[in-house]
């Protein structure tokens, strides 16, 4: 059974601002092996005037590897702060 809310993305030094101007902020359709995530606000502009309906699907470390490469895995993996 999906599982829906608010949910907002921004940068990790900003979460706890309680700021909404440095945040995309939508309904989030949360599903055993993915979500959809509907933009509703983006006081960034991040989408540039879209406000678009974006799918995020889980994968296993290997998939992503598999999907992207080893480069693109080894650029997230290697952050200090550990944020993707």
């Amino acid at each position: 059974m999906p599982i829906g809310g608010t949910t907002e993305l921004c940068e990790a030094e900003k979460f706890y601002d309680e700021d909404l101007y440095n945040t995309v902020v939508g309904y989030a359709d949360y599903r055993k092996n993915y979500f959809d995530f509907e933009v509703e606000y983006d006081n960034i502009n991040f989408f540039d005037g879209e406000l678009p309906t974006l799918r995020f699907e889980k994968m296993t470390k290997e998939e992503f590897r598999e999907t992207y490469g080893e480069e693109r895995y080894n650029r997230i993996t290697e952050r200090k702060d550990n944020s993707i």
